[in-house]
């Protein structure tokens, strides 16, 4: 499966959390926000910024499946595990 959107700060679901850290996902074109899992890309990638447009694919795993509480914080439908990877401005990357 495969995501396209904006990087963007990842909303809380309490306002009271909102005083943490950004951590940037994205917000896909539906308007919904999801974690990206980068793994392995994350070392051979520029780092995006907020606001940068976004294409990813890759393992897809729904909020009901994840059993960290972390993300239980963030207002988000899941996580995308990401195999592939494409920003503007960068070539794409995949994992090899």
């Amino acid at each position: 499966s495969g995501i396209s959107g904006t990087y963007a700060c990842l909303p809380f679901k309490d306002v009271v959390s909102e005083l943490g850290e950004c951590l940037l996902g994205v917000k896909a074109d539906n308007g919904k926000y999801y974690a990206l899992d980068l793994g392995p890309l994350s070392q051979s990638m520029p780092e995006p910024k907020a606001g940068d447009r976004i294409e990813a694919s890759g393992a897809y795993i729904g909020l009901e499946m994840i059993s960290n509480d972390m993300w239980s914080l963030y207002d988000i439908e899941g996580i995308f595990s990401v195999s592939s990877f494409a920003t503007d401005g960068y070539e794409p990357i995949e994992l090899q």
